[in-house]
């Protein structure tokens, strides 16, 4: 998601905020651009929970995604929640990650430990290439 430039100072934590931020990742002195957020809905229920967001200097690159969402998979089944499909948008890092994770179409999913997670492309993204 593109963002609007801006620095602020937090003297709560002595830091600017706005710069490119992945968390235990890591932090640049770029000013981000980009938001990514990793988001968890429910199917049977109707609740969603963003699960965590990182400030980017242009779309996140696919190693560091996949990082991001290996970790976020994790987190899920710490949790006690069970992931079954992750939807993306077509941009080509997210179609990397995708084929970095092992995705086809004879084997449309990922596997975490021992939990498959299905891999799908979001329909309107997908509507608009046809």
């Amino acid at each position: 998601m593109a963002l609007k430039r801006s620095l602020q100072y937090d003297p709560i934590n002595d830091e600017v905020e706005g710069l490119e931020d992945y968390g235990r990742l890591g932090r640049t002195k770029l000013s981000a651009d980009y938001a990514l957020v990793i988001m968890v809905r429910g199917i049977v229920g109707k609740w969603k929970q963003p699960l965590a967001y990182f400030l980017s200097k242009g779309p996140t690159k696919a190693s560091l995604l996949q990082t991001i969402v290996e970790d976020a998979v994790k987190e899920v089944l710490l949790l006690g929640l069970v992931p079954k499909v992750i939807i993306w948008d077509q941009g080509s890092n997210n179609r990397a990650v995708v084929q970095k994770l092992g995705v086809t179409c004879d084997k449309p999913y990922a596997t975490f430990g021992d939990t498959k997670v299905f891999m799908m492309f979001d329909p309107p993204h997908l509507m608009k290439s046809i």
